[in-house]
């Protein structure tokens, strides 16, 4: 057999098969050799080996990028995109992302946390100052956190990272901006939003 790189079109395929949870330890496994008229085709190394347990769901359509971590039980629901090429993702056991959730790195979030649609989580602070490309010191969320749909927290500047506790329901479109610490059990009602550097303590409504 030849050792031939893959055609485009088929480097493509196999680039993006590679990306599917379900389809890479098959890719990984199979010998090419055996395919393909014989020939010895070289496999396009995937963006990322994401740590993905057999007992997470991720939806197909999903694209996780980067280094990323999901714990057992955890769900990504359709659509959602998670990009851990700035900074690593770490998502806890049975923490539920709905669908077409956003979220970039660094980002390290708890166990339990139900996370519903068009929710952005981890990007960059909204400062002229800040370069988007810098991955400053993240964000870390707690367990047992609610987060309605369009909900968006950004990661901070400064030494600490954005924090948000233990069981705190957001509503819809609430907003915890860079470098905010937000204590555990606070409810917050629709379009809440919080300027950077805030900090709020426990069981604020």
């Amino acid at each position: 057999a030849r050792d031939l790189p893959a055609p485009p079109a088929l480097a493509h395929v196999l680039r993006a098969a590679t990306q599917a949870p379900a389809c890479r330890t098959f890719f990984q496994d199979l010998s090419f050799a055996a395919i393909a008229l014989n020939l010895q085709f070289t496999l396009p190394a995937p963006a990322t080996l994401n740590t993905i347990p057999h007992m997470s769901k991720v939806h197909s359509s999903a694209i996780l990028t980067g280094d990323i971590q999901i714990s057992k039980g955890a769900e990504i629901g359709p659509y959602c995109v998670l990009d851990g090429t700035i900074g690593p993702i770490t998502i806890g056991a049975g923490t539920r992302l709905m669908h077409q959730v956003s979220m970039q790195g660094p980002l390290s979030i708890g166990e339990r946390n139900r996370i519903y649609p068009s929710s952005s989580i981890g990007y960059p602070p909204q400062d002229l100052g800040f370069d988007p490309d810098k991955a400053g010191t993240g964000c870390v969320i707690g367990d047992d956190n609610t987060f309605r749909e369009s909900v968006s927290i950004h990661r901070a500047k400064m030494e600490l990272p954005t924090r948000i506790g233990d069981k705190n329901y957001l509503m819809a479109n609430s907003h915890v901006a860079h470098d905010c610490l937000v204590g555990s059990k606070c409810i917050f009602a629709n379009n809440v939003s919080l300027g950077g550097h805030v900090e709020i303590g426990d069981g604020v409504i």
